[in-house]
């Protein structure tokens, strides 16, 4: 009886772990279209408030961050570093750009700091990618 019902909470805790960590990848890939559909031009060219920007960019933030803290329950540390290290690029691309919003310099121009901003963008989102298929065959291990 003891052991059916370890087995059981085994079970479950797997369950939910797995659910948290689909949820992430279902936030993570919520949070990459929004910065691939992010208007640059527009917020580069100041057509959006700070407190516009905010709105449209840390609803998907906080959501990320909220699944991450929630996945410290059913991973290590060690394992949990890569969600922190793809929330933590994340949020570099947001600094980034409010770095090229906020930076003022007669000899940067819109474009360059679009290209600035968007080629850092689809770095951080490649390293990410590469972070989520190291967790998909950790993953696909455990439970294989």
């Amino acid at each position: 009886m003891k052991s059916k019902k370890t087995e059981i909470n085994h079970s479950l805790f797997q369950q939910k772990r797995l659910e948290s960590v689909n949820y992430f990848f279902s936030n993570y890939a919520t949070t990459q279209q929004m910065w691939k559909d992010i208007p640059i031009y527009d917020i580069l060219e100041r057509k959006m408030t700070s407190k516009e920007i905010d709105k449209y960019i840390f609803p998907h933030l906080n959501e990320l961050r909220r699944n991450v803290f929630e996945l410290k329950i059913y991973f290590k540390e060690s394992e949990h570093k890569s969600f922190q290290t793809i929330l933590e690029n994340m949020h570099l691309i947001n600094a980034t750009l409010s770095s090229e919003y906020f930076y003022f310099k007669e000899d940067r121009d819109v474009i360059t700091k679009s290209n600035n901003f968007q080629s850092f963008r689809d770095n951080k989102l490649k390293e990410n990618e590469l972070i989520n298929n190291k967790i998909a065959s950790k993953l696909q291990q455990m439970f294989n």
